[in-house]
């Protein structure tokens, strides 16, 4: 009864907050501030790590992922980066796109997260302070969001690693790959979800709080990954809608995370109401 009382709550909150608007609109926020966190982030790894070499990696990475029709785009995408020559004006544009993109973005979710939880705003003495405090919480996004795309790409050599090393106990290679897959990208998965959701509303938190939602959002999110892959594996979503099937699978993704990461909110506004006896939030 617990369980079904708790799925209640989560699916009134889920309707009172407006959350697939809200998650619509966090998909389309968040095409336009991709383009130059994607520009800038892969011209700086290019730099550092070599364009020719790292381009075949790349790419051999994201090969793996068969049902994903965004795929070609984003392949097309490095390797137009790859044989674009490094200059300092289009570097600088591009910090300068990313920097009032990230600013923007992260306005809107702390914006939405607020609305959520029913809380103003965070007042501060000077706008000054407030945007430097803004830019400091932005730029920790931005880094994260690096830091996960570098992570992705070496995930494949450490599963391999671990893998083969639990093959030799488990005497079943699939299933060590399976279970280091699995434990690698939760881990991750639920340790970004909970800082994210510890960091954005302007709400005096618990890990306690945090932690549930964030294990929650990690699990929706990997199962859907596998289920938006089979669904746009099928031939007929390209042959339907041509050249616009790679955006519009990006999209669609982007919109079925957004609905996982407001539930995941969500499921931390309840265990907060629930650990402080309260019924209901002020409007």
């Amino acid at each position: 009864m617990a369980v079904f009382h708790f799925l209640f709550s989560l699916y009134n909150e889920w309707q009172k907050d407006k959350i697939s608007w809200l998650s619509a609109a966090l998909a389309y926020f968040t095409l336009f501030t991709f383009v130059p966190l994607f520009y800038l982030t892969f011209t700086l790894l290019f730099m550092f790590l070599g364009s020719q070499e790292f381009t075949q990696i790349i790419v051999s990475e994201l090969s793996t992922f068969d049902g994903i029709q965004a795929t070609p785009l984003l392949q097309q995408l490095i390797k137009t980066l790859a044989r674009a020559p490094f200059t300092f004006q289009t570097s600088f544009v591009g910090v300068i796109a990313l920097f009032i993109a990230v600013i923007g973005f992260f306005g809107y979710l702390k914006d939405t997260f607020n609305s959520i939880w029913h809380v103003e705003p965070r007042k501060y003495a000077h706008i000054v302070h407030s945007l430097a405090v803004r830019t400091f919480y932005s730029l920790i996004l931005t880094t994260a969001f690096v830091f996960i795309i570098l992570f992705s790409l070496i995930t494949s050599s450490v599963i391999s690693y671990f893998s083969t090393f639990l093959s030799f106990i488990l005497r079943e290679q699939w299933l060590s790959t399976v279970i280091t897959e699995a434990v690698i990208s939760f881990s991750i998965l639920s340790t970004a979800f909970s800082a994210m959701y510890w960091l954005l509303p302007d709400v005096e938190l618990s890990w306690k709080d945090v932690i549930p939602g964030g294990l929650l959002a990690s699990v929706l999110f990997t199962i859907g990954k596998y289920i938006i892959a089979w669904y746009l594996s099928f031939q007929s979503f390209s042959t339907y809608f041509g050249a616009a099937s790679s955006v519009l699978a990006l999209l669609i993704w982007i919109y079925y995370f957004a609905q996982i990461f407001y539930i995941g909110g969500e499921v931390v506004k309840l265990r907060y109401m629930s650990r402080k006896n309260i019924t209901s939030l002020p409007s």
